[in-house]
């Protein structure tokens, strides 16, 4: 729901009230309907220098936009350019009434723009964000100028739970958590409702007003609604903008007069949605929506290694369920550093190995290393690795990890104990170990120890006694044959010049079966003609034990219809009742029995009609 706000005698207001007309100046207008030709209102495209379009070479100067027949040039290349810009005419002057009830004119109907982003390669908590964007055509509140997009930001989780919230308004936003009581009243458990400012279109998310810069920004939600479930405004997908090469989501300029002869309190409109950048003192806040705030001048500039049009990038520099009046809203990239996990270890002699998880947004790691439980008396820097390794003396030792960028450092991580030297700590022991025995082909695998230079098993004909051992070296999965029988093994990795073993595997038991007899089918049917009948639409397959079987595999098929009517495994029975049989179909059926090693061949196919 979008509530928008109606123009008020305490704080600014709109210059032209225009009450009675459907589509006021705060409503999210259709981009393409601002490109339609309009005599009575016209918007320009500036060029600041010659572009070709087809054929033609177009000099630097000003062009409606459905100039040689192109309602929508912005996106070509060369028209596209950050130098040009968009000229709307006239500006709003004094006395301008019908020029500017044309553009509104022009709006059609209300439109919200959205673009979904997913982040799943990664560790963010929130992989999935939903950024909805809003088109204005004149922002007649304060530092005023023509062409606005303001925006509001959903972040999911996993399970596609809205997670976070961050409505934007101007050169600052909010950032809330989805339970936060201050707007619970205006959102349901999945759809959110924006406060639309009146005059400037700050994105709010609730009703009131709110201090901006010394401003009053009024966004009392009193203006009237847009609902989209009773069809008041549409959702257009940015994403699928995007797959035009020449849309007008690819234009690099200013949505609104460029600020070299508009009037001194006009100022230039924004850039769209996907090239929004804003300065800050001492340069661009590179790829960038909006930057925070900064009363208190400590706000950090974010990395410029962050890739554009990034969402999570954006919401970073602003604090969780923090007003703007707050330094903790001030914040930057770093915040969103999470301390390094899934942290293994391994001793060969007196060496330490070291590994850990790579954390997203970190340049840099530390271990932090100490004698006593939380307290850190060396620390080494892992020059970006996920790995580290040193010499140690014989000792127990406590470390932790650190992640880090050029801006702060993450908490620290979980703590975890090793011991150097005769009482070291050994190797994992290896996990995932996997048995398939086909027949007499036997293959085992497990996953890999870190730390481990290589393998060893030890095996033996009866549980708990291991009378041989085999160094399998440095791989992680073995195939042979092996006759008949039971065997029970269990693997450590091993690491050192020793071959030292680690911890073992828990026993793992290999059974090869000898071969098993097909199973001799008892009723009903026949392999060979005629093909008995039955009367039921129901009835039992039957056929005898086999020695040695576990279960049995069955498949039963309509003839008629050349149709599988199952393929099942039965488990402690010699019988399976059929339902659903179709009268006047005939049905053939098999049988095979198995155990974990193997499977005899199917019994013949047995035929039966059904009458």
């Amino acid at each position: 729901m979008i509530y928008l706000s109606a123009p008020n005698s305490d704080g600014f207001a709109v210059d032209l009230l225009d009450s009675e007309y459907g589509f006021s100046d705060y409503h999210p207008m259709r981009v393409d309907n601002l490109l339609s030709s309009n005599p009575q209102a016209t918007v320009d495209l500036r060029l600041k220098s010659t572009v070709t379009v087809g054929q033609d070479n177009i000099p630097p100067g000003d062009y409606p936009l459905d100039f040689q027949g192109y309602v929508n040039l912005l996106g070509i290349p060369g028209v596209r350019s950050a130098s040009n810009s968009l000229l709307f005419s006239p500006l709003w002057e004094s006395g301008q009434r019908d020029e500017k009830l044309a553009f509104k004119e022009r709006a059609g109907t209300p439109a919200v723009y959205f673009r979904v982003f997913r982040d799943t390669g990664s560790q963010n908590l929130f992989p999935i964000a939903i950024q909805y964007w809003f088109f204005y055509f004149y922002n007649d509140w304060f530092l005023n100028h023509p062409g606005d997009w303001e925006s509001v930001t959903v972040f999911l989780d996993a399970d596609t739970n809205p997670r976070e919230i961050v409505f934007s308004a101007y050169n600052e936003a909010n950032r809330y958590t989805w339970t936060n009581e201050l707007f619970e009243e205006t959102r349901s458990a999945d759809h959110f409702s924006v406060f639309v400012s009146n005059g400037g279109h700050g994105s709010y998310a609730y009703a009131g007003e709110t201090n901006y810069s010394g401003v009053k920004d009024l966004h009392w939600g009193d203006g009237g609604t847009l609902d989209y479930l009773n069809g008041d405004y549409v959702l257009i997908d940015l994403g699928a903008l995007e797959q035009d090469p020449y849309s007008w989501i690819w234009f690099e300029g200013r949505w609104g007069n460029d600020g070299v002869d508009i009037p001194e309190d006009e100022d230039p409109a924004p850039n769209g949605p996907r090239f929004r950048t804003d300065a800050a003192s001492g340069g661009d806040w590179f790829r960038s929506m909006n930057r925070p705030y900064d009363p208190f001048n400590e706000c950090k500039r974010r990395d410029y290694g962050a890739v554009i049009y990034d969402p999570w990038y954006w919401a970073s520099g602003y604090g969780l369920n923090v007003p703007w009046e707050s330094p903790d809203d001030c914040q930057d990239a770093s915040f969103n550093i999470m301390p390094p996990d899934g942290i293994q270890r391994a001793v060969s002699g007196n060496q330490l190995y070291i590994g850990w998880n790579s954390v997203s947004n970190a340049s840099g790691y530390r271990v932090l290393l100490g004698v006593s439980p939380g307290v850190y008396t060396s620390e080494f820097d892992s020059a970006g690795s996920t790995t580290f390794s040193t010499y140690l003396e014989n000792d127990t030792y406590y470390l932790a990890l650190v992640a880090f960028n050029q801006f702060s450092q993450s908490e620290i991580s979980q703590e975890i104990a090793v011991t150097v030297g005769p009482n070291s700590s050994p190797l994992s022991a290896p996990v995932d170990a996997n048995v398939l025995v086909e027949d007499e082909k036997v293959t085992i695998s497990w996953g890999t120890v870190f730390g481990a230079s290589g393998y060893i098993a030890r095996y033996g004909l009866e549980s708990g006694q291991y009378t041989g051992s085999l160094d399998l070296g440095n791989i992680t999965s073995i195939e042979t044959e092996l006759p008949p029988g039971s065997y029970f093994l269990k693997i450590a990795g091993y690491g050192g010049i020793d071959k030292t073993p680690g911890l073992y595997t828990d026993e793992i038991e290999v059974f090869v079966s000898d071969p098993l007899d097909t199973p001799v089918v008892v009723g009903p049917g026949s392999s060979v003609p005629p093909i008995p009948v039955i009367a039921n639409l129901t009835t039992a397959l039957k056929w005898d034990a086999v020695e040695g079987a576990d279960y049995y595999k069955l498949s039963l098929r309509d003839f008629t219809l050349n149709k599988s009517v199952f393929n099942i495994e039965v488990e402690g029975t010699t019988s399976f009742v059929a339902t659903g049989l179709l009268l006047g179909h005939s049905y053939w059926w098999t049988v095979s029995a198995c155990n974990s090693s193997t499977c005899s061949d199917s019994s013949s196919r047995h035929y039966f009609q059904v009458n």
